[in-house]
């Protein structure tokens, strides 16, 4: 950690953007330096340039410049203009920065857009007129950070299903951490991943079951 605060501004803003974003808050809870560094004003000039280097060609960031021109430039905008990236691109900053999790969240959206452009397999990624307006609730809970409850999911219309927040570990629903969709019916959830992964839903409907039998356990 010493060695860390010791570096200086400029470096250590860079340093920060090679961290997971939960790393870089729990020091700033601990640190002042650091705190200041993602925060104050102070900073400003080394922010907005790291910001320009990283998304001043997109298109998202020069609309919000142009909406917003007092905005703040600090540690937690570079981390918010991260979802304006192509999501290739997030999966290898994630990776960088160590958070496997959120690269693995991130390549499961990058496989639904593909697919929604019609880049994958119909083989791999089944492209039915069931399956995508599924895609698009998909790709969209899993931007929000949310997940989708096919606990009540009918199998023959896929209607019943609604977008949730992340149950809690006393909730009876589960699902694999990678893909946004819980189900406290196993039989439910594997409706849907027959819908996506026909060639191989076994293995995430196998998953899905070792999960569920562990939480049952406990």
């Amino acid at each position: 950690m010493a060695n860390l605060t010791d570096l200086p501004a400029p470096l250590l803003l860079e340093r920060m953007t090679f961290m997971t974003f939960d790393d870089v808050i729990s020091l700033c809870r601990t640190n002042k330096k650091l705190h200041n560094i993602c925060t104050n004003d102070k900073y400003r000039v080394y922010w907005k340039n790291m910001i320009e280097n990283t998304y001043g060609n997109t298109g998202y960031y020069k609309q919000m410049i142009k909406n917003n021109p007092n905005i703040k430039y600090n540690y937690v905008l570079y981390t918010q203009l991260i979802n304006s990236l192509p999501i290739h691109t997030q999966s290898k900053i994630y990776k960088r920065q160590g958070d496997y999790k959120k690269a693995d969240e991130v390549f499961f959206k990058k496989r639904t857009v593909e697919q929604l452009r019609g880049s994958i397999s119909p083989k791999t990624f089944i492209r039915t007129s069931r399956a995508l307006p599924l895609a698009y609730m998909i790709l969209s809970a899993a931007e929000k950070g949310k997940v989708l409850d096919v606990s009540h999911i009918n199998p023959d219309n896929l209607h019943g299903i609604k977008m949730i927040r992340k149950p809690g570990s006393g909730s009876r629903k589960v699902g694999i951490e990678t893909i946004p969709v819980v189900s406290s019916e196993p039989e439910n959830y594997e409706v849907i991943m027959k819908v996506f992964f026909p060639d191989n839903y076994n293995k995430y409907v196998d998953m899905y079951i070792k999960i569920n039998e562990n939480k049952l356990a406990r």
